[in-house]
């Protein structure tokens, strides 16, 4: 796997819990962390179009005007996940910073989700332990056994 960073992407967008910054809008930067796999072969064709990244933050962020910066970021996020193509990419990592001058430089917000195969891939495998089962029927007299199964069939 490698890891693409696109850094610094602006955009303007009418996003933020106040009316001013919905009504005229204001500069956004997203810092776009991508876990990809490598090409096998040096060609646009089997790479990951970075053109198509930024595509896809355009669109999500022109669709709608979003009040949180966690909002914002998660749907960037979720539609990188669900565009990109599942060979070409394991976990994505997207922040958003505002501009609005009374925050810039100490807000923003980080979103990492990663998709289902990459999840399933890491998750680790139950242990069983090794020997005999701790089932009941282990620890029962044949007797008891039999008298058990007779209930069970209403005899």
């Amino acid at each position: 796997m490698a890891t693409i960073e696109l850094a610094g992407l602006e955009l303007h967008g009418f996003h933020g819990v106040l009316d001013a910054e919905r009504r005229d809008g204001q500069r956004f930067l997203y810092d776009v962390w991508l876990e990809v796999a490598e090409p096998e072969r040096d060609e646009i064709e089997a790479a990951l179009d970075y053109r198509e990244v930024v595509a896809i933050v355009r669109e999500v962020a022109d669709a709608r005007a979003y009040r949180l910066l966690e909002s914002l970021a998660a749907a960037v996020a979720d539609a990188l996940l669900e565009r990109l193509a599942a060979e070409r990419r394991g976990r994505e990592q997207v922040a958003v910073v505002s501009s609005d001058t009374a925050v810039l430089g100490t807000s923003g917000i980080e979103v990492r989700k990663l998709s289902s195969q990459t999840f399933l891939a890491e998750l680790a495998r139950p242990r069983q332990a090794a020997g005999p089962r701790g089932d009941l029927r282990d620890r029962l007299d044949p007797a008891t056994l039999a008298a058990l199964e007779r209930l069970r069939r209403g005899r």
